[in-house]
């Protein structure tokens, strides 16, 4: 059902390819070609390295979570949506997800670690909003499930950077320091935490599609520290076996529900 669009829901309509163009700008420059003084993300994962940041091809993630807020950004942008509800319920924290997305890059760049964990945890608070407002239309059917497809991939892959944000950004952000063991202990604890939040968002959000991002960059830390962290490595290993095992779970109780109600 289309509602009237108000002069600042056509704002957002507007501000989001504008910010989906600077944050694809943003990302190119500075890992391609990073202006003096700057790092690509690749060569700060190396300065500043956790037990649990996984190997380089993980983070091709992006180009799959990039490419569905293209499509989205079109999608909302075409006449017909115009006060549609989608666009008007998600597009201006959306918007500033996105922002907020390019200004890690900028800082993290620059090195600038404990503005960068602040800045992550404003990116994941309102990636959730937009993610929980999308998702609930989606199930009530009120809205298409299709243009909002890759909020789940944006999502979960924020919640495991979060993760990584929070080990370096206490360390080489607010000067934290712990021994080798304790790091080691810290680690296991995140891998709780990153398998409850995956497994408790998914359930809760009936998404099967949630916990994969997660999956995918735990499997990428098996692969960077199965020769140096053994021990860490099949834990990761073992987390993300848990949360493809529980996509699954929640994928065949969604089947169920579905076959139920028709």
């Amino acid at each position: 059902m289309e509602q009237s669009e108000s002069a600042a829901d056509r704002f957002w309509r507007w501000a989001l390819p504008v910010a989906v163009l600077a944050c694809l700008y943003v990302n190119y420059l500075y890992n391609a070609n990073p202006p003096t003084g700057a790092l690509s993300n690749g060569a700060m994962s190396a300065r500043h390295p956790t037990l649990l940041t996984p190997a380089g091809y993980a983070f091709s993630i992006w180009g799959v979570i990039f490419l569905g807020l293209v499509v989205y950004t079109v999608w909302q942008w075409l006449p017909a949506q115009r006060g549609a509800r989608l666009p008007l319920a998600i597009n201006s924290l959306l918007t500033r997800a996105v922002v907020m997305t390019a200004a890690w890059t900028l800082v993290f760049s620059y090195e600038i670690i404990n503005s960068s964990l602040t800045v992550m945890v404003l990116l994941l608070l309102l990636l959730a909003q937009a993610y929980g407002r999308a998702r609930q239309l989606g199930l009530m059917r009120a809205v298409p499930g299709w243009p909002t497809w890759f909020l789940s991939f944006y999502l979960g892959w924020i919640v495991l950077a979060t993760v990584l944000n929070f080990i370096f950004g206490l360390r080489d952000g607010f000067g934290l320091h712990w021994s080798a063991g304790a790091s080691l202990a810290g680690c296991y604890a995140l891998l709780l935490v990153a398998v409850l939040l995956g497994l408790g968002l998914a359930w809760r959000s009936h998404d099967v599609r949630l916990p994969l991002p997660i999956a995918w960059g735990l499997l990428g830390t098996w692969v960077a520290q199965r020769a140096s962290q053994p021990g860490l490595a099949v834990a990761a290993l073992g987390v993300a076996s848990v949360l493809l095992l529980g996509a699954a779970v929640v994928g065949w109780r969604r089947s169920q529900q579905v076959l139920a109600a028709g």
